[in-house]
Protein backbone atom coordinates (compact mmCIF):
# COMPACT_ATOMS: atom_id res chain seq x y z
CA UNK A 1 0.00 0.00 0.00
CA UNK A 2 1.73 3.51 -1.01
CA UNK A 3 0.70 6.80 1.28
CA UNK A 4 1.33 10.33 -0.43
CA UNK A 5 4.67 11.57 -0.69
CA UNK A 6 4.39 13.95 2.04
CA UNK A 7 2.80 11.62 5.07
CA UNK A 8 5.50 9.18 4.22
CA UNK A 9 8.10 11.73 4.71
CA UNK A 10 6.31 12.54 8.21
CA UNK A 11 6.08 8.68 8.90
CA UNK A 12 10.05 8.40 7.92
CA UNK A 13 10.93 11.80 9.92
CA UNK A 14 9.14 9.80 13.23
CA UNK A 15 10.79 6.68 12.90
CA UNK A 16 14.15 8.78 12.69
CA UNK A 17 12.88 10.38 16.17
CA UNK A 18 11.91 6.51 17.30
CA UNK A 19 15.77 5.90 16.43
CA UNK A 20 16.85 8.39 18.80
CA UNK A 21 14.83 7.70 21.38
CA UNK A 22 15.92 4.21 21.15
CA UNK A 23 19.85 4.89 20.65
CA UNK A 24 19.46 7.04 23.89
CA UNK A 25 17.76 4.12 25.90
CA UNK A 26 20.19 1.77 24.88
CA UNK A 27 22.97 4.20 25.57
CA UNK A 28 21.76 4.53 29.15
CA UNK A 29 21.00 1.06 29.53
CA UNK A 30 25.01 0.09 28.77
CA UNK A 31 25.87 2.83 30.83
CA UNK A 32 24.35 0.91 34.01
CA UNK A 33 27.66 -1.80 33.50
CA UNK A 34 31.10 -1.89 32.56
CA UNK A 35 30.17 -4.71 29.63
CA UNK A 36 33.38 -5.95 27.76
CA UNK A 37 33.95 -5.76 24.19
CA UNK A 38 32.51 -8.70 22.79
CA UNK A 39 29.23 -7.83 24.41
CA UNK A 40 28.96 -4.22 23.32
CA UNK A 41 29.76 -5.24 19.94
CA UNK A 42 27.27 -8.13 19.61
CA UNK A 43 24.54 -5.64 21.41
CA UNK A 44 25.26 -3.15 18.92
CA UNK A 45 25.07 -5.00 16.25
CA UNK A 46 21.55 -6.15 17.36
CA UNK A 47 20.63 -2.85 18.15
CA UNK A 48 21.29 -1.73 14.44
CA UNK A 49 20.05 -5.20 12.79
CA UNK A 50 16.74 -4.54 15.12
CA UNK A 51 16.39 -0.91 13.90
CA UNK A 52 17.30 -1.96 10.15
CA UNK A 53 14.55 -4.79 10.01
CA UNK A 54 12.34 -1.72 11.40
CA UNK A 55 13.21 0.71 8.95
CA UNK A 56 12.75 -2.19 6.06
CA UNK A 57 9.02 -3.58 7.23
CA UNK A 58 8.02 0.29 7.30
CA UNK A 59 9.47 0.88 3.82
CA UNK A 60 8.04 -2.07 2.72
CA UNK A 61 4.45 -1.06 4.47
CA UNK A 62 4.44 2.88 3.32
CA UNK A 63 6.37 2.56 0.21
CA UNK A 64 6.16 -0.86 -0.70
CA UNK A 65 10.14 -1.16 -0.74
CA UNK A 66 10.69 1.84 -2.81
CA UNK A 67 14.29 3.29 -1.53
CA UNK A 68 13.79 6.92 -1.99
CA UNK A 69 16.45 9.98 -1.21
CA UNK A 70 13.38 12.37 0.29
CA UNK A 71 12.87 9.03 2.39
CA UNK A 72 16.26 8.71 4.18
CA UNK A 73 16.32 12.34 4.16
CA UNK A 74 13.28 12.92 6.58
CA UNK A 75 14.54 10.17 8.33
CA UNK A 76 17.86 11.80 9.15
CA UNK A 77 15.63 15.17 9.98
CA UNK A 78 13.60 12.91 12.49
CA UNK A 79 16.84 11.71 13.85
CA UNK A 80 18.55 15.06 13.78
CA UNK A 81 15.94 17.00 15.26
CA UNK A 82 15.56 14.69 18.18
CA UNK A 83 19.45 14.77 19.16
CA UNK A 84 18.82 18.18 18.92
CA UNK A 85 15.77 19.73 21.07
CA UNK A 86 15.59 16.21 23.30
CA UNK A 87 18.65 13.85 23.66
CA UNK A 88 19.49 15.57 27.02
CA UNK A 89 16.54 15.94 29.06
CA UNK A 90 15.61 12.32 27.79
CA UNK A 91 18.90 11.12 28.73
CA UNK A 92 19.00 12.73 32.11
CA UNK A 93 15.25 11.39 32.52
CA UNK A 94 16.55 7.73 31.57
CA UNK A 95 19.36 7.63 34.17
CA UNK A 96 16.84 9.02 36.54
CA UNK A 97 14.27 6.37 35.91
CA UNK A 98 17.10 3.80 36.08
CA UNK A 99 18.47 4.50 39.36
CA UNK A 100 15.33 4.63 40.92
CA UNK A 101 14.37 1.16 39.23
CA UNK A 102 17.74 0.34 40.62
CA UNK A 103 17.08 1.00 44.58
CA UNK A 104 13.37 0.04 43.86
CA UNK A 105 14.55 -3.57 43.07
CA UNK A 106 17.36 -3.54 45.82
CA UNK A 107 14.96 -2.28 48.64
CA UNK A 108 12.59 -5.25 47.12
CA UNK A 109 15.88 -8.02 47.24
CA UNK A 110 16.30 -6.54 50.52
CA UNK A 111 13.03 -6.99 51.80
CA UNK A 112 12.49 -11.08 50.46
CA UNK A 113 15.59 -12.07 52.00
CA UNK A 114 14.99 -10.56 55.61
CA UNK A 115 11.08 -12.13 54.88
CA UNK A 116 12.74 -15.21 54.01
CA UNK A 117 15.20 -15.07 56.41
CA UNK A 118 12.78 -14.78 59.41
CA UNK A 119 10.39 -17.43 57.57
CA UNK A 120 13.52 -19.61 57.78
CA UNK A 121 14.48 -19.05 61.54
CA UNK A 122 10.60 -19.81 62.88
CA UNK A 123 10.57 -22.61 60.83
CA UNK A 124 13.75 -23.82 61.80
CA UNK A 125 13.30 -22.89 65.53
CA UNK A 126 13.02 -26.57 66.51
CA UNK A 127 15.53 -28.03 64.88
CA UNK A 128 18.42 -24.98 66.51
CA UNK A 129 17.03 -26.33 69.51
CA UNK A 130 17.56 -29.40 69.40
CA UNK A 131 21.37 -28.64 68.53
CA UNK A 132 21.57 -26.71 71.38
CA UNK A 133 20.36 -28.74 74.25
CA UNK A 134 21.40 -32.67 72.55
CA UNK A 135 23.64 -32.22 69.70
CA UNK A 136 26.03 -29.94 70.79
CA UNK A 137 26.75 -31.09 74.60
CA UNK A 138 27.18 -34.80 72.62
CA UNK A 139 29.36 -33.46 70.41
CA UNK A 140 31.37 -31.38 73.30
CA UNK A 141 31.30 -34.95 75.31
CA UNK A 142 32.37 -36.90 72.59
CA UNK A 143 35.22 -34.68 71.87
CA UNK A 144 36.19 -34.40 75.40
CA UNK A 145 36.46 -38.11 75.58
CA UNK A 146 38.49 -38.88 72.27
CA UNK A 147 41.13 -36.37 72.67
CA UNK A 148 43.57 -38.61 74.21
CA UNK A 149 43.43 -40.46 70.70
CA UNK A 150 43.38 -38.01 68.78
CA UNK A 151 46.55 -36.93 70.69
CA UNK A 152 48.25 -40.43 70.34
CA UNK A 153 47.40 -40.66 66.79
CA UNK A 154 49.14 -36.83 66.22
CA UNK A 155 52.18 -38.30 67.83
CA UNK A 156 52.34 -41.69 66.15
CA UNK A 157 51.75 -39.65 62.90
CA UNK A 158 55.04 -37.58 63.58
CA UNK A 159 56.93 -40.62 65.24
CA UNK A 160 56.11 -42.62 61.66
CA UNK A 161 57.04 -39.45 59.70
CA UNK A 162 60.61 -39.37 61.93
CA UNK A 163 61.07 -42.85 60.97
CA UNK A 164 60.34 -42.83 57.23
CA UNK A 165 62.74 -39.61 56.99
CA UNK A 166 65.34 -42.06 58.71
CA UNK A 167 65.21 -44.09 56.10
CA UNK A 168 64.97 -41.81 53.32
CA UNK A 169 68.19 -40.11 54.43
CA UNK A 170 70.20 -44.07 54.46
CA UNK A 171 68.96 -46.03 51.52
CA UNK A 172 71.90 -48.11 50.70
CA UNK A 173 71.60 -49.20 54.20
CA UNK A 174 68.67 -50.17 54.39
CA UNK A 175 68.80 -51.68 50.98
CA UNK A 176 71.17 -54.01 52.57
CA UNK A 177 69.35 -54.99 55.49
CA UNK A 178 66.78 -56.05 52.99
CA UNK A 179 68.74 -58.14 51.26
CA UNK A 180 70.15 -60.30 53.85
CA UNK A 181 66.75 -60.74 55.66
CA UNK A 182 65.73 -61.83 51.80
CA UNK A 183 68.79 -63.96 51.97
CA UNK A 184 68.31 -65.39 54.82
CA UNK A 185 64.81 -66.52 54.14
CA UNK A 186 65.45 -67.97 50.93
CA UNK A 187 68.48 -69.89 52.46
CA UNK A 188 70.19 -71.45 48.84
CA UNK A 189 71.60 -75.00 49.69
CA UNK A 190 75.61 -74.61 49.17
CA UNK A 191 76.57 -75.24 45.53
CA UNK A 192 78.84 -78.44 46.36
CA UNK A 193 75.47 -80.29 47.78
Amino acid sequence: MSVAQPLSALIFAFLGFCFGVFFDLYRALRRLGTPGQLLTASTDLLFWFTYTVWVYIVLLRVNSGEVRVFLLLSLAIGAVSYFAWFSNSLMRAWHFLFRRAIALFSWLNLAVNKLIDTVLRVLLWPYRLLCTFLFLPLYTLARWLLLPFVRLLTHLRSWLAAIAQRMLARPRVIGQAVAKSIAKLWRFPPEDE
